[in-house]
């Protein structure tokens, strides 16, 4: 019920429609958002979560072919302290004697500081040794258990420290793999690579500390790897359909009206004017 004016002019009342001169109010009530509580429906391809069921299948046992890898560790395995042999001289600043390949014994020379920098480093000994002598620019070879032999990889060569009876002394010098491991009597190209030592000798064991090492044959028993097949891993391309009660989230800029309650209050001012 909005208030009401009535202005009467010489008793005589206004029978004319009333005019409604103000403004009214508004109540506004605003909520945090609008729940929709109709069932959503989404158009297109959900997110698709592939699960295969059943037991892992083994459709045969793998076989490995080819040569494994094998790490030995080797400890000397012959005590070779009772017999010895001719060796060069540790006295000279090139030559120092260390325990290598295994051992702990210092049995090994290690060469430093010599005009071919490829023959540094450390060299084993061979179990047979062996002395040179010179035939033009190569090395004739003979086995000697007066003297040791030793050795060293590298690359396709092989380098050896050996005594060279035509000069009474011990040389470093080069032969190719299949030289060596053929135990080829020619050496080529021996006196004409080597490179002076010493002349002076020293007393070492004679021969290797270790034993040629006897392996027996790899077998492998087992299945060495499996192969899991029929997962099944098609992607299922069907509409994904969601049923229930969806929540809708609006965004706007401002405040979101969900209820509105209008107040009026109006001052009515009725004009009686005379008939």
């Amino acid at each position: 019920m909005a208030e009401r004016q009535i202005d009467l002019v010489s008793g005589i009342a206004q029978v004319d429609t009333s005019t409604i001169i103000g403004s009214v109010t508004r109540n506004i009530t605003v909520d945090a958002g609008i729940t929709q509580v109709a069932a959503s429906e989404v158009d297109g391809l959900g997110e698709v979560i592939n699960t295969a069921t059943g037991a892992l299948q083994i459709t045969d046992v793998s076989d490995v072919v080819g040569a494994g890898v094998r790490t030995v560790h080797t400890e000397p395995t012959s005590d070779i302290t009772g017999d010895t042999a001719n060796a060069p001289d540790g006295a000279d600043s090139q030559i120092e004697y260390v325990a290598a390949f295994g051992s702990r014994n210092k049995y090994y020379p290690r060469l430093t500081g010599l005009l071919n920098n490829d023959y540094e480093g450390i060299y084993n000994v061979l179990s047979v040794g062996e002395v040179v002598s010179e035939n033009g620019s190569d090395y004739t070879r003979s086995p000697s258990t007066a003297y040791n032999t030793y050795f060293k990889f590298r690359g396709s060569q092989i380098d050896i420290v050996v005594f060279n009876t035509t000069r009474s002394a011990w040389y470093v010098s080069t032969l190719s793999v299949s030289e060596f491991l053929n135990n080829s009597s020619t050496i080529e190209d021996g006196s004409l690579n080597q490179e002076i030592l010493v002349s002076s000798s020293v007393t070492k064991p004679r021969g290797s500390e270790f034993d040629p090492i006897a392996a027996p044959d790899n077998l492998l028993n087992g299945v060495a790897e499996r192969i899991v097949v029929d997962v099944e891993t098609t992607l299922d391309t069907t509409p994904s359909l969601i049923t229930g009660t969806a929540e809708r989230k609006s965004t706007a800029n401002g405040l979101i009206v969900t209820d509105i309650t209008v107040d009026v209050v109006a001052n009515i001012g009725r004009l009686a004017t005379p008939e």
